[in-house]
């Protein structure tokens, strides 16, 4: 095994030796690569919408995270195998339907953030370590299965970091939660109330609920609107091309609008 100290700024790949198909209990075995040297391994075992723990080995020692999928809110915290306390620790602050967004606390009581990586205002599948002064300490995209995927990036002042292993185990634990889409919703946990899920599915995210405009796009009323008129641009044609064209000025006018004023809310 590698250390991750000796991995900064190189062309890093997690792959896995299993399906991409995602049962509701289950197991995966990850290899991160440095070019085609294998340097660091990863086990993830999980039940949907009750944990996600992932065991990782590296030239530091072993690290187990434990995230709580039913915590409200949703938390995950890392350890090194043979201590009895933490050494770091994710708080959910912001959410959408697609990614988390939080602050991490470290043994030492440093506090750095992890968000999504966005454009124009929209969530994308690439996590990022934030350090206090803004900087990107790691990127981390999960592998899902497509040949793009599975990406990581180490910046030099992480690999000078002592807390660099327990912060790396934990950006893989996060990213590969959110991709493997584990929970109901960071927050609302494994509430079987039927009513509860269809009251969420019907209902935009309050402002600091949501990372991103996904959350209300995909579940608020102003979402439903958003569909509304999308789906008016493809029929209205048929009563007037008049009304077709501003009904497509529209939507792409809130769309827009909406993609850049949105931004992640802390």
């Amino acid at each position: 095994m590698r250390s991750f100290s000796e991995l900064a700024g190189a062309d890093l790949h997690w792959e896995f030796d299993s399906s991409p198909v995602i049962p509701s209990t289950g197991d995966r075995h990850y290899v991160l690569f440095r070019g085609s040297e294998p340097v660091i391994t990863a086990q993830s075992k999980w039940e949907k919408l009750v944990f996600f723990e992932v065991v990782l080995e590296a030239g530091e020692g072993t690290y187990f995270v434990y995230m709580h999928l039913t915590g409200t809110p949703l938390q995950a915290v890392v350890w090194k195998a043979g201590t009895s306390f933490s050494a770091a620790g994710f708080y959910l602050t912001a959410w959408s339907t697609s990614a988390f967004a939080g602050t991490i606390t470290t043994a030492g009581g440093r506090t750095l953030g992890w968000r999504p990586k966005t454009f124009l205002g929209l969530p994308s599948t690439k996590g990022l370590l934030i350090a206090p002064d803004g900087s990107i300490l790691l990127s981390i995209v999960a592998k899902t299965g497509l040949a793009t995927s599975g990406k990581m990036w180490i910046s030099p002042a992480l690999a000078a970091d002592p807390d660099r292993a327990a912060l790396s185990a934990l950006a893989f634990a996060l990213s590969n939660e959110q991709a493997l889409y584990l929970h109901l919703a960071p927050g609302l946990g494994a509430s079987t109330n039927q009513e509860g899920r269809l009251r969420y599915l019907l209902r935009a995210p309050r402002p600091d609920d949501a990372v991103g405009p996904m959350g209300a796009v995909t579940t608020g009323k102003f979402g439903l609107f958003l569909l509304a008129l999308l789906l008016g641009s493809f029929f209205l044609w048929i009563f007037s091309t008049t009304l077709e064209v501003i009904d497509v000025f529209v939507l792409f006018t809130l769309a827009i609008g909406l993609s850049l004023w949105s931004k992640v809310r802390r």
